[in-house]
């Protein structure tokens, strides 16, 4: 005589654990795999601007154009750590929290108003 039938269980109750056994282990796979995206995404953040290969080298926050900057890069991009120009090249020193005005060497030249204050 099998298990569940010795146990006094019924269709509807062994229909009903099925189910949930079922939804648990979905919700749980459906958990782990966004936990591995995010973490994959985190890596991406992180680790732009260390690197000028792909894809670090098409990552990060913010992409301007500075040429009329007196004392910045032609182009500067803000990654996670940096500064650099086109490509991940040309990269600053490693500074956490980068202010805007980090892209340039000193006064306000060429600066747009709004970024001044």
């Amino acid at each position: 005589m099998p298990e569940f039938v010795s146990a006094g269980l019924h269709h509807a109750d062994i229909r009903a654990r099925l189910i949930n056994s079922f939804v648990g282990s979905a919700t749980g796979i459906a958990s782990l795999v966004l936990i591995a995206g995010s973490l994959v995404l985190l890596f991406f953040v992180v680790l732009s601007g260390l690197k000028s290969t792909t894809p670090l080298n098409l990552t990060y926050f913010l992409e301007a154009d500075t040429s009329s900057i007196q004392g910045a890069r032609p182009v500067s991009r803000w990654t996670y750590f940096y500064i650099c120009g086109a490509d991940n090249t040309d990269c600053g020193s490693p500074v956490p929290d980068l202010p805007i005005g980090y892209a340039w060497i000193g006064g306000t030249d060429g600066v747009p108003a709004e970024l001044v204050g």
